[in-house]
């Protein structure tokens, strides 16, 4: 995660957060967002924003072929990491 971090963060904005609020209220389509486990030292896992609705985010993976998963029901992460594409 911290090559595709460093790699991206070379041309575009970049931030984390605890809040999911904080994560669907200023996110768009096509960001990427990488996710932390509470104590980790690392980010483990990254997904693409697909589609911002009202109330949610659904995000695009390859780790299960996720098309479009909702972001309230992925859990067991502290901190989000996101880079504005």
């Amino acid at each position: 995660m911290t090559d595709l971090y460093s790699h991206l963060t070379r041309t575009q904005s970049a931030y984390s957060s605890t809040s999911k609020t904080n994560i669907k209220n200023n996110e768009k389509s096509g960001d990427v967002i990488q996710f932390k486990k509470d104590g980790a030292d690392r980010y483990s896992h990254a997904m693409w924003i697909h589609t911002k609705t009202s109330s949610d985010l659904q995000l695009s993976g390859h780790t299960s072929d996720y098309l479009k998963r909702s972001f309230d029901a992925i859990k067991g992460y502290k901190t989000y990491r996101i880079v504005k594409m």
